[in-house]
């Protein structure tokens, strides 16, 4: 009920988490969250996890892992982003994050967000805007 006004038709809101496909490239970042984004309940900040995966982004642009993107990633505005808190984390937890440009299309990012136990915490979608000229 909390959530109606987000419901289209009576059907349920849901992001499926996506496992890592094995016919794509993917690129791996490995991180340790910081004290800085722990709430105050002792968890990783929900709003934590999209900046984590920004990092991870960058990271692969310019490791040259993203054929569409080849310039800085904060240059290219968002369109959509779909996530999936499926657990928690807390400070020294060490992350990683796997990527991938969806084969479909090249303007969509994929993201897994895995604690150092397999456990996966975190899955986004991100599409992008084609960049424009004056950007």
């Amino acid at each position: 009920m909390r959530y109606s006004s987000a419901v289209v038709d009576n059907d349920r809101l849901i992001v499926a988490a996506e496992e890592v496909p094995s016919t794509v490239a993917t690129s791996r970042y490995d991180m340790k969250v910081p004290w800085s984004e722990i709430d105050s309940y002792g968890h990783t900040n929900y709003q934590s996890y999209v900046r984590f995966c920004f990092d991870a982004a960058a990271d692969a642009v310019n490791a040259g892992r993203y054929a569409t993107f080849d310039s800085d990633i904060l240059r290219h505005n968002v369109a959509t982003i779909q996530s999936l808190y499926e657990s928690e984390s807390r400070a020294n937890d060490v992350l990683t994050i796997i990527s991938w440009q969806s084969p479909d299309d090249p303007r969509e990012l994929h993201f897994n967000i895995y604690k150092d136990n397999g456990t996966l915490l975190f899955h986004s979608r991100m599409q992008f805007y084609p960049l424009t000229e004056d950007a």
